[in-house]
């Protein structure tokens, strides 16, 4: 090659130094501008290289090299010197060509400023490339054009903070938590070498911090550094700086189940943001603020009006990530009222995937994958919801410590348990357990802690179920989380009244049916009442137990109650006192009961499971009914 490109003409060999500095493709405008030669020259030299067979033409004015290693061999037989000339001959080109969208070239621009030697121009055009890439939610574009920028950078603490928070995004959405972690000891080290405290400046870093501290379920970490986050923005006495600290401070009390806490401090947070015209600011505080009402009691029409303004705000400063987190509280929202609408909810969530996936966010594909395992196990689809709950722990499994790991993992706990397969549930949830358990965030121990429960219940080992939804009611009360201590008043109902403790099994339907129906759950408070009715039937009274029997039919006909075990026992309920009564209602009961428990058995693959999904007794006893009642 190099004996080929010897025997060029000198302007030949001119433009071929010229077209490698560019790079494996180049357009004749951008060669011709770089060039101080006579247009005819520069045909001619064209000509010549393309004879030889050393370049190709392309479409329009577009050229390339016939191999990349030819252009590498006329770079390297060019000068350092000329090298560096020549590169700064071709960003200036290009800027004179692109002055009008300097954007679309901003990489190329840095890359060539970058080998003059210019490092001032080569950090902007990094950075207005990073900016590009952030907006078009290309991370790993983004995170390449920082650490270039990075490199090139001012002496400057300040702007070389600007940059590692701007990376901490990268590494956040894309779950890297160890480089995570260096780049935030890069971020200490540098703001270290101010002579005094600049709040501003820490106020950042400290953020930052409680980000990663969540990030790995270091929740108390998260609020010592939120609350000092707190100072350094009261010191700088801007609204925008303390609803962002505040926020911090919410989202941290939040981690570790503190709600009431966490409701103070989001209000806190939404309030001076819209104050301060923080849209973005504003929106994740309303959103956060929804998902802590979800659990205490927030009524359903407030819970829609804030997630609508949230995602409204989102929209306008075109947040993929924000965007993302609303439509999954979206989805998650008729799951936790347990009223139906679920495929309205997988819409939702199948958008928010969608968001999540375009922007690189790799924690949030993960949750929304998880969520979709909940709501397929709801919708008695036991494929499916195995497929998206195992794509969920296989990208927390990506990143060790990865604290959502443990949520997912509950959550095919909680499938596995619906499906029958009651051993493997059992030890899938009593890791969950323990891992949540260690990492101190008592809202999602709750909810594994309540399924382990029922399981125990399901297995007949009452002791254990009425110890572990006792600790339910007791953790549930700490942090006024209300479906649960409504979950697990219910689920003692049924302990209670396996063990042959009627008074008190009474007592806990009626809360949890107080309870769940005070949130609006009407469905969920069924199940309660269907525990009443069954005592009722004990006492011999049995036009108490008719008369619920009716509640729970009239209000689940034709409806779309969630597809699990509780649903499967409070139908099978209803059907056995309607059919004492020769109620004529009690063959539509059993056959609704049965279509569920049918298609639920026709998702699942495998014969040995499909057993034990029968096998449980709530499926057993509606199967046995419905062949006795229809002959099939």
């Amino acid at each position: 090659i190099a004996a080929r490109l010897a025997q060029l003409s000198p302007p030949a060999q001119q433009v071929a130094s010229t077209a490698a500095v560019i790079g494996r493709e180049f357009t004749y405008a951008v060669l011709a501008a770089a060039l101080s030669v006579d247009e005819l020259v520069l045909v001619d030299a064209l000509d010549e290289l393309w004879e030889r067979r050393l370049v190709r033409e392309q479409a329009g004015d577009s050229y390339d090299f016939s191999h990349d290693r030819i252009r590498e061999v006329a770079y390297l037989q060019t000068s350092r010197a000329r090298r560096r000339l020549l590169h700064r001959a071709v960003a200036g080109a290009i800027e004179t060509l692109h002055a009008d969208d300097l954007d679309a070239v901003a990489g190329q621009l840095a890359a060539h400023y970058a080998q003059a030697g210019d490092d001032a121009r080569a950090f902007r055009y990094y950075r207005q490339a990073a900016n590009l890439a952030l907006a078009q939610h290309a991370l790993a574009d983004v995170e390449r054009m920082l650490e270039a920028a990075l490199a090139h950078a001012p002496d400057d603490p300040a702007v070389h903070l600007e940059l590692r928070h701007a990376l901490n995004l990268t590494f956040r959405y894309t779950l890297r938590l160890s480089d995570w972690h260096a780049n935030l000891d890069q971020q200490r080290t540098v703001l270290a070498a101010y002579p005094a405290p600049q709040p501003s400046l820490e106020l950042e870093v400290a953020l930052d911090h409680c980000e990663y501290f969540r990030g790995i379920g270091a929740g108390e970490d998260a609020i010592h550094t939120a609350t000092r986050a707190v100072e350094w923005a009261n010191a700088l006495d801007d609204d925008e700086a303390r609803a962002a600290a505040y926020l911090q401070l919410a989202e941290s009390h939040w981690s570790v189940s503190h709600m009431v806490d966490a409701e103070r401090y989001f209000d806190r947070s939404a309030k001076l943001a819209h104050r301060a015209g923080a849209k973005l600011l504003e929106a994740t505080s309303l959103e956060l603020q929804v998902q802590t009402g979800m659990f205490s009691g927030m009524s359903s029409g407030t819970i829609a009006g804030r997630l609508q303004r949230a995602f409204t705000l989102a929209e306008q400063v075109g947040d993929y990530h924000r965007m993302a987190s609303l439509l999954n509280k979206f989805g998650y929202l008729p799951m936790s009222a347990g009223m139906g609408g679920l495929a309205t909810a997988e819409v939702d969530y199948r958008r928010g995937l969608a968001l999540a996936h375009a922007g690189g966010d790799r924690g949030m594909e993960e949750m929304i994958l998880a969520n979709l395992g909940v709501l397929y196990t709801y919708r008695g689809d036991c494929r499916q919801a195995l497929d998206s709950l195992d794509a969920a722990l296989s990208i927390g499994a990506e990143t060790a410590g990865y604290w959502r790991y443990w949520v997912a993992l509950h959550y095919k706990g909680k499938c596995l348990l619906h499906m029958g397969r009651l051993d493997e549930a059992s030890a899938v949830l009593a890791t969950a357990v323990e891992k949540l358990g260690q990492i101190g965030n008592h809202h999602f121990e709750v909810m594994a802690r309540c399924d382990l429960g029922l399981l125990h219940h399901l297995t007949g080992n009452q002791e254990q179920a009425g110890v572990e939804l006792a600790l339910v009611r007791e953790l549930a009360g700490q942090h006024d989380d209300q479906r649960y201590r409504a979950w697990a008043n219910t689920r003692l109902g049924y302990v209670l009244e396996a063990q042959g403790d009627v008074a008190g099994a009474r007592k806990h339907y009626a809360r949890g049916h107080e309870l769940h129906a005070r949130m609006g759950q009407q469905f969920y408070a069924l199940n309660a009442l269907a525990g009443t009715a069954r005592l009722a039937v004990q006492g011999g009274d049995s036009a108490t137990a008719l008369t619920h029997a009716g509640t729970i039919w009239e209000t689940l006909a034709g409806q779309e109650p969630d597809a699990t075990v509780e649903t499967a026992r409070t139908l099978y309920t209803c059907y056995a006192i309607l059919r004492a009564a020769g109620d004529p209602r009690a063959s539509a009961v059993v056959e609704a009961a049965f279509d569920q428990l049918r298609a639920r058995a026709a998702t699942i693959d495998d014969p040995e499971h499909v057993d034990r999904f029968w096998r449980l007794d709530d499926h057993r006893l509606t199967a046995q009914a419905f062949a006795e009642t229809t002959g099939r």
